[in-house]
């Protein structure tokens, strides 16, 4: 093998490695913000309201079909779950397991 030049043969890094700018400069800007997707205006659940009920494990044209029968409050009078009447009987289910259908009547 061949000896190598003497400027090749100094360790050096292959690049250099600086101060992030941007990042704080970021995490400053959002700082006392709420998040902006509580920002959004959802409509209101209602008894008889059509829904379907989302699967992880069909999929979404495989979704039954339902109409809300009963919103349950929890322990803080906020609502995040329903009873569902389907084909299939009753289901309970969360606010974040539906698909409320927007149907104008």
């Amino acid at each position: 093998m061949a000896h190598l030049p003497a400027e090749r043969t100094n360790i050096e890094f292959p690049f250099d490695t600086g101060v992030d700018y941007a990042g704080p400069i970021m995490i400053a800007d959002r700082k006392g913000r709420e998040k902006s997707k509580w920002y959004m205006q959802q409509r209101e659940l209602t008894n008889g309201t059509m829904a379907l009920i989302k699967d992880s494990h069909a999929p979404p044209l495989m979704w039954l079909l339902g109409r809300i029968a009963r919103i349950i409050p929890g322990i803080d009078g906020i609502a995040r779950v329903v009873d569902i009447q389907t084909k299939k009987g009753v289901i309970r289910r969360a606010f974040n397991t539906i698909c409320p259908l927007p149907i104008s009547s």
